[in-house]
């Protein structure tokens, strides 16, 4: 047999370096090597702590961070390994087109990869990380208090909504002329009718009375109009004060008015279903309504605000169709702002709001348990606080491991012993 001291692993590793276990092979004998491991050094960057790394071999742990003591014998056709602990997950993103209002005639369209769900926070320069456009969209001047605005696909409409908290509830568009919009037209102004938006399927809609509900088409901008879209409901409320609505995966929601905290209504033009969601919400001069889907989950998330309080709810289905009672996840689950009067949704169980103390817009996942912070915008120009940012989410994809902020400078010495 013959002993030379050895040095078996000097690396950086990175979150790519590691397997679907969470694994990384520092050494494997062969069947005439053993190896006798006198020192292992594990020195962590980023996000990275020493309680996530373990040293194996096999199945035994031999060391949990920085410096080992004592040795490890690694036999014959034997394996040692630097495991994490949790496994590094780069989660899934979706392409997601962000619209912020700037102020009355400045707007931002901005369009990214949002990663979801990370066993570990993405590295500052990872592409899955919100940039701000270079140029701002220019409109012509958006009167009154602007919650929302879209610019359609066809690059040929601005849409906005105008709501003052209460009754001034206008929907207004203007014709896109190059580089700006020309002026904003009326498109519908009836008091107390909160304009929900859906940028997906490309519509936008308002409850118009009782049992009543407009859809404006995003593109060509034709309406439909449906009488009955609430008839059969048990103790459906006609539109008054407070009136706040949101919109998803074809779906309209609404809460009519404030004095109906109890129970949000919802309609979908496809099918003709409608039905109560009965839970505890807010309404208020201050409020806003979120609705988002979480197809992996297929739960709908509510999300309702007056103030900076919040309510989190979800009901469970594919599809929705008839009476549900809300499950709820809790009050206070997010740092709101108290100007915020529209919270963005998807399709792909994302939540936009404005933060408490910043007023930057936020990207949050709900859950049965609280919602977790996608991604935090730090724009350097000044947000227009009342309007929440409106989300457009498309293709999914999977983030790279390279990409999560982890960081292990991995030293492992000691003596190998070969001819055994």
């Amino acid at each position: 047999m013959a002993e030379q001291l050895k040095e078996f692993a000097n690396v950086a590793l990175t979150g790519a370096s590691f397997d679907s276990s969470g694994e990384y092979t520092v050494l494997t004998n062969n069947s005439t090597t053993q190896a006798v491991i006198k020192d292992i050094n594990a020195a962590v960057t980023g996000v990275l702590a020493k309680t996530n790394v373990a040293v194996k071999q096999g199945i035994s742990t031999v060391s949990s961070g920085g410096n080992s003591t004592g040795f490890e014998l690694v036999p014959v056709s034997g394996v040692l390994k630097v495991k994490l602990d949790p496994i590094p997950n780069a989660g899934i993103s979706s392409s997601l087109e962000v619209f912020n209002v700037r102020g009355s005639t400045t707007q931002n369209r901005d369009v990214f990869s949002a990663g979801t769900a990370p066993t570990y926070a993405l590295k500052s320069t990872s592409s899955h990380i919100v940039t701000p456009s270079a140029t701002a969209t220019v409109t012509d001047a958006m009167a009154g208090q602007p919650v929302w605005y879209y610019k359609n696909n066809a690059n040929t409409y601005v849409w906005y909504h105008n709501y003052d908290g209460n009754s001034t509830t206008q929907l207004k568009r203007a014709d896109v002329n190059g580089n700006t919009t020309n002026g904003f037209s009326g498109i519908q102004s009836t008091a107390y009718q909160y304009a929900a938006i859906d940028p997906v399927q490309g519509y936008a809609y308002k409850q118009t009375g009782q049992n009543s509900v407009q859809r404006w088409n995003l593109e060509t901008g034709a309406t439909n109009a449906y009488s009955g879209a609430f008839v059969g409901i048990s103790g459906v409320a006609n539109n008054s004060s407070y009136n706040h609505a949101a919109a998803v995966k074809g779906l309209f929601f609404c809460q009519s008015n404030n004095s109906y905290t109890d129970r949000i209504q919802y309609f979908n033009p496809a099918t003709g279903a409608n039905g109560r969601i009965n839970g505890s919400f807010l309404a208020s001069s201050n409020g806003a309504l979120g609705v988002t889907f979480n197809p992996t989950e297929n739960r709908w998330y509510i999300l309702t605000k007056s103030g900076t309080s919040n309510t989190l709810s979800y009901v469970s289905g594919a599809t929705l169709s008839g009476d549900y009672t809300a499950t709820l996840v809790g009050t206070g689950k997010i740092s709101i702002h108290s100007g915020c009067m529209f919270i963005g949704g998807t399709e792909t169980g994302l939540f936009g709001w404005k933060d408490q103390s910043t007023g930057l817009p936020i990207i949050g996942k709900p859950t049965a348990t609280g919602v977790t912070i996608q991604t935090q915008f730090t724009f350097d120009y000044s947000i227009f606080i009342n309007a929440g940012p409106l989300l457009k989410s498309s293709a999914s994809n999977t983030v790279p491991a390279v990409d999560m902020d982890i960081g292990l400078n991995l030293k492992v010495s000691g003596v190998e012993i070969t001819g055994v």
